[in-house]
């Protein structure tokens, strides 16, 4: 949920727009340097319960480690959802390059998530 490109950040501008939108109130470049993480570990958080829930129901889902799960949430994330919230710009003002370490970056996230389904599957 947040581009790899300099002076762009779709998760502080996502925390900005909610406390704008719930609490009146704008935060203040200190208070969005804090907040944008806050908003993308909570977005991961939640996409990875998700993750969770549905590889426990579906074999595909965890076909090859979730990597699939992790190239949609790319696909959906980056290039569909924040372009058009107009949290970044569109995907074709990016070099090839950032949208290739997006994806590994997804890929290695949806791996770990896996991963940790793994664990608490078989610690439970």
């Amino acid at each position: 949920m947040q581009t790899a490109c300099e002076g762009e950040n779709a998760t502080g501008k996502v925390a900005q727009r909610v406390s704008e939108g719930i609490f009146r109130h704008r935060l203040s470049n200190n208070q969005q340097k804090w907040a944008g993480p806050v908003v993308h570990y909570t977005y991961g958080a939640l996409v990875g319960g998700l993750y969770g829930a549905l590889a426990e129901r579906s074999r595909p889902v965890r076909a090859l480690a979730g990597v699939p799960y992790g190239a949609a949430l790319w696909f959906l994330g980056d290039e569909v959802a924040v372009p058009m919230l107009r949290l970044s710009k569109g995907p074709k003002q990016y070099p090839a390059s950032t949208h290739a370490l997006a994806v590994a970056s997804h890929a290695v996230y949806a791996t770990t998530t896996d991963l940790v389904r793994r664990l608490v599957r078989r610690a439970i």
